[in-house]
């Protein structure tokens, strides 16, 4: 399969026509279907690139890959970690030079 001049694997999870362009906004936007917390997003889409990243490819491509791969469901096991609560700190004491 081609898309925009990049070979995919015939078990790459987007079905697309070899004359549809599909554009980065639309790979994210598909994306941000499954995980609504943005920053979420771009932590998964991170690490998703750096898992797939193959140095004899263009760095734009494994991205958009790893898009499409976050958008298919792949790459969900993550979840939001909890929020400690932050301990309180000691009132400062201010002493005036006499």
């Amino acid at each position: 399969m081609l898309v925009r001049g990049l070979i995919l694997h015939p078990n790459f999870p987007l079905a697309l026509n070899t004359d549809e362009v599909t554009v980065r906004s639309e790979l994210v936007f598909s994306a941000a279907v499954r995980v609504s917390n943005r920053f979420l997003l771009s932590t998964i889409a991170m690490r998703a690139v750096h898992g797939l990243h193959i140095n004899s490819t263009r760095t734009e491509d494994t991205t958009n890959r790893a898009l499409a791969e976050v958008a298919s469901g792949r790459y969900l096991g993550v979840s939001m970690p909890e929020i400690k609560p932050l301990q309180p700190i000691e009132p400062l004491l201010l002493a005036f030079a006499a």
